[in-house]
C-alpha cells in the first residue's frame, strides 16, 4: 500500500475521531475496517496522537491521555476536549450563527434544568458574533391557555390590544399555529368574523379563555414567516488591496472577487493586488474594516466610504493626540 499523504492522514484521523465519539469506544480493528486500512496501518497513522491507558501491577489505571486513548484490549476511545475537533470545525456564516444563538437563547429560557453543553455552544456563538443578545424570552402568561385551545381544536376568546391602539378589542380566534420567533410568542389564527388568517402576538392578549367553537386547523401553507432577513444590515465595501492584507481583516466577513486579476509580471507588486467586495453586517463592523485596511489600500465604493475612512482615521489620531 502506498504511503498516505498528509491530507489523507488528516482525513483518516477525522473519520476515526467521529467513529470513536459516536460509539463511545470502538475496537481498533473495526475502526480500521471502516476507513479501509489494516489495523497496523491505522495504528501507525494514530501513533503521533495515541496515548495508552493500562493498569499497573497494583491494578491502578495509568493514563497518558491527551488525544485518542487505546486500552490494553485494543479498544479506541477519545479524550474529552480533543484538539482535532477544533481544527475540523468551520464557524457558520453570520446569519446562521445569529439564528443558532437566538434558538439557543430561547431554549435555555424554556428548559428548567441546566444544560452545560448548550451553554458552552451559546457562549461560542456569542464570541464568534461579538454581540450581546438581549431577548424577552419569558413565556407570556396566557401561553398555556392558547396552547390548550390549539391542542383541543377549540377557539380562543381574547381581549387583544393591537399595535398603536389605545383600547383592547374582544376577538374570537381559530388558532392554526403557535410558535416563537425572536423571543416572542405568536399565533397564526383566523378571526371568526374574517376570511383571512393573520399573526397575533400572545403578549398583546390581555385576557384569554378557551372558546366554544370547535374546528380542524387547515394545512397552513404559509407557515412561520421568515423574519430572519438581515440583508438590510449588510454593508459592502469595494476595495483594491494586496491579497495578503485580506487575511488580517476582522471577522466575520464575506469576500467576493470583483473580476479576474489582470495579467502582470509574477513577483511584482501589481501581481499581488486584488479588487474585491468585502461584505459585513452593520455600520460598526464596516468601520472596523475601514480602520483595519493598510494605508495603501484603495476604497473604491461606495463613494461616501472614502471620506468616511478619512474621518475615522482623523478621529483615531485625535484621540491619541
Amino acid at each position: 500500500m502506498a504511503a498516505l499523504t498528509h491530507a489523507q492522514r488528516f482525513a483518516v484521523l477525522r473519520e476515526v475521531l467521529a467513529i470513536a465519539e459516536e460509539r463511545g469506544s470502538v475496537p481498533l480493528a473495526d475502526a480500521a475496517d471502516e476507513v479501509g486500512l489494516t489495523t497496523e496501518k491505522l495504528r501507525a497513522v494514530l501513533e503521533p496522537v495515541l496515548f495508552l491507558e493500562f493498569r499497573d501491577e497494583e491494578g491502578e489505571l495509568v493514563s497518558l491521555s491527551g488525544a485518542f486513548l487505546l486500552d490494553e484490549h485494543d479498544r479506541l476511545s477519545v479524550d474529552s476536549g480533543h484538539w482535532l475537533r477544533d481544527l475540523t470545525v468551520t464557524p457558520p456564516d453570520r446569519d446562521t450563527a445569529l439564528r443558532l444563538l437566538v434558538a439557543a437563547t430561547h431554549v435555555r429560557a424554556l428548559v428548567p434544568t441546566p444544560v452545560p453543553d448548550l451553554d458552552r455552544a451559546a457562549g461560542k456563538l456569542q464570541r464568534h458574533l461579538q454581540v450581546i443578545l438581549r431577548m424577552p424570552v419569558a413565556p407570556p402568561p396566557l401561553l398555556d391557555v392558547v396552547q390548550s385551545a390549539h391542542a383541543r381544536g377549540r377557539s380562543i376568546v381574547v381581549r387583544y390590544l393591537s399595535d398603536g391602539q389605545d383600547e383592547a378589542r374582544t376577538r374570537e380566534l381559530l388558532v392554526w399555529r403557535v410558535f416563537a420567533q425572536w423571543g416572542r410568542w405568536y399565533v397564526r389564527a383566523r378571526d371568526v368574523t374574517e376570511s383571512e388568517a393573520k399573526f397575533f402576538r400572545i403578549d398583546r392578549m390581555l385576557e384569554a379563555t378557551v372558546g366554544d367553537t370547535a374546528f380542524d386547523p387547515p394545512d397552513d401553507a404559509e407557515g412561520i414567516p421568515e423574519w430572519f432577513d438581515l440583508s438590510a444590515n449588510l454593508r459592502t465595501l469595494r476595495i483594491r488591496v494586496a491579497a495578503r492584507a485580506l487575511e488580517r481583516l476582522p471577522s466575520p466577513h464575506r469576500i467576493e472577487p470583483v473580476a479576474e486579476p489582470g495579467v502582470t509580471e509574477p513577483g511584482t507588486v501589481e501581481a499581488d493586488v486584488v479588487e474585491v467586495d468585502v461584505i459585513v453586517s452593520g455600520d460598526r463592523h464596516r468601520d472596523h474594516v475601514l480602520l483595519s485596511l493598510p494605508p495603501e489600500a484603495e476604497v473604491l465604493a461606495p463613494p461616501e466610504a472614502v471620506e468616511h475612512r478619512r474621518a475615522l482615521a482623523a478621529r483615531m489620531l485625535a484621540a491619541y493626540e
